[in-house]
């Protein structure tokens, strides 16, 4: 049996089921957890960022733009890598546990959303 095939994939393939249904909804659903978390990490980082202590944290400079950009673009690719990852473990030749896939995912939109306020916030000022 294949180690990616769990039972209900089995008996859905015995009945003469392709299963695919399931190929939709399934990556549907976990890119709606991926965005759950993208979304949380953006609020709590422009509730901190209204602060009084965090808009010290806002930097000022002709080329904060940039800085924000590239930050923004390499947390994407990060988060993006990871979900294709995720959706597709035929990728890997050894069982990678969910829970890097998460980590991996935070750590990406922890950069790319910190830059994504920092921008907003210095663009309303």
């Amino acid at each position: 049996m294949h180690r990616f095939l769990d039972d209900s994939t089995i008996l859905r393939r015995r009945n003469g089921d392709s299963g695919g249904t399931m190929r939709i909804i399934m990556p549907f659903l976990v890119l709606l957890r991926f965005i759950v978390v993208f979304v949380a990490q953006i609020a709590a980082f422009f509730f901190f960022y209204k602060q009084p202590y965090g808009q010290y944290a806002v930097y000022d400079a002709w080329y904060a733009w940039l800085i924000d950009l590239l930050a923004i673009l390499s947390g994407m690719f990060i988060m993006g890598a990871t979900i294709y990852a995720y959706l597709n473990p035929w990728i890997f030749t050894f069982t990678v546990p969910p829970w890097i896939f998460w980590v991996t995912f935070i750590v990406g939109g922890w950069q790319a959303g910190i830059h994504i306020v920092k921008w907003v916030i210095r663009t309303l000022r």
